[in-house]
């Protein structure tokens, strides 16, 4: 239902246990590829927050 690519199966492997942590919520929105939600559904301000996702795609 949803994929991502990672060069590296460490990095893989991180971002799969964080969304499996998500709410059932966060993961259809995530989905369904609305990510203007995504952030509103955020419980937590920790480095498994939205924006710093982002900011690692960015530097990526």
């Amino acid at each position: 239902m949803y994929v991502e690519e990672y060069d590296r199966i460490d990095k893989a492997f991180y971002r799969e246990k964080q969304i499996q942590g998500w709410s059932r919520n966060k993961k259809e929105v995530l989905i369904n590829g609305d990510l203007a939600k995504l952030n509103g559904l955020a419980e937590c301000k920790n480095e498994t927050h939205f924006k710093h996702y982002i900011e690692e795609k960015i530097k990526s």
